[in-house]
């Protein structure tokens, strides 16, 4: 019997974490926590999402369904070379641009009329 026959696993949070992020010429590449390597594009993009305690982090599909958030050292990293955006609805988005694709890392305070909300 295995241990999925016996007892049946709950993720609390997400099943990976990524661990390292490394620009190669226009495109980020991102390596989780147990090997995986992947290029942020139209295959695997972030999105903000929230956390069981409510928390709103960036994260990005790996594979048959199962995400990974960003660890926090890679987060800041990324955060260091983003750029902000005003979306179509006024808000201000923060995120980068990898493999011609816009990655959200997450929504600032305020609007682009620059009031704070």
């Amino acid at each position: 019997m295995t241990p999925v026959e016996k007892q049946r696993i709950q993720v609390e949070d997400r099943p990976f974490v990524i661990v390292d992020a490394e620009l190669e010429d226009d495109s980020w590449w991102l390596t989780t926590n147990v090997g995986d390597r992947l290029r942020l594009g139209d295959a695997h993009r972030l999105r903000v999402s929230e956390t069981p305690d409510g928390v709103a982090v960036p994260e990005v599909d790996i594979r048959f369904g199962l995400s990974a958030r960003l660890g926090r050292n890679v987060f800041y990293r990324l955060v260091e070379v983003g750029e902000q955006r005003t979306t179509d609805t006024g808000r201000i988005e923060l995120g980068l641009t990898s493999g011609g694709v816009w990655q959200p890392l997450g929504e600032l305070p305020g609007d682009a009329s620059g009031e704070a909300s």
